[in-house]
């Protein structure tokens, strides 16, 4: 049911676009393709499913070698060491999953960050800074980025820029790491370089 609405998006820019087969990617597949785009939904599930059919590592050696790849919500996030930074809960997934991903970057992203500013103060809840503040919390050493809806990442080997559209709900994404919160400063229109962020870490999380 995704795939038609990504298929008529791709195809307004004159893209055309075929449907990855269920059962997985072969090799095979990628020598008939330019890009792979994997779009939103249930990241748990989402991932699963890459890890079930094996698809997982021939993504992964694909891209490494320079295949193009666009994700969007679910399918950036898969793009991290681990998924442990979505706003999903696990719901239909099964019930003990690997949370490894993709690891394209050596960063923790979160998508459709929402700020304190657009915490309803009425309600108790923790606000999505609480949440990534645990997860630094729990994970020290690792970064995580913080992207607004209308934000979006690209990454040009070890070069990697904020981009921000004029829809965006923000323009200060912060970046958590420790017990830090730093806010990145950037412009509409204007790639900001965050290469810094994404230095190469070692399994521990650790700067190397």
């Amino acid at each position: 049911a995704y795939f038609p609405r990504a298929q008529e998006r791709l195809g307004s820019m004159c893209l055309a676009a075929v449907c990855a087969p269920p059962e997985g990617l072969p090799d095979a597949h990628f020598q008939h393709i330019g890009g792979i785009f994997i779009g939103g939904g249930h990241t748990y599930t989402l991932l699963y499913k890459l890890q079930q059919n094996g698809a997982l590592e021939c993504l992964r050696q694909n891209v490494e070698a320079g295949v193009p790849y666009l994700g969007s919500s679910a399918g950036t996030i898969i793009t991290c060491p681990t998924i442990k930074t979505t706003n999903d809960m696990p719901g239909p997934a099964h019930d003990v999953i690997d949370l490894n991903a993709l690891g394209l970057i050596s960063a923790q992203l979160n998508c459709h960050y929402m700020d304190n500013g657009m915490h309803d103060p009425k309600h108790q809840g923790e606000t999505r800074d609480t949440r990534l503040q645990e997860f630094c919390a729990f994970n020290p050493h690792t970064p995580c980025l913080a992207l607004y809806e209308g934000q979006a990442l690209r990454v040009t080997r070890e070069h990697t820029q904020i981009l921000t559209s004029d829809r965006s709900r923000g323009t200060t994404p912060p970046l958590f790491l420790n017990d830090t919160r730093e806010e990145i400063a950037c412009e509409v229109g204007v790639p900001k370089d965050v290469s810094r962020i994404f230095a190469v870490r070692d399994t521990r999380g650790a700067p190397r």
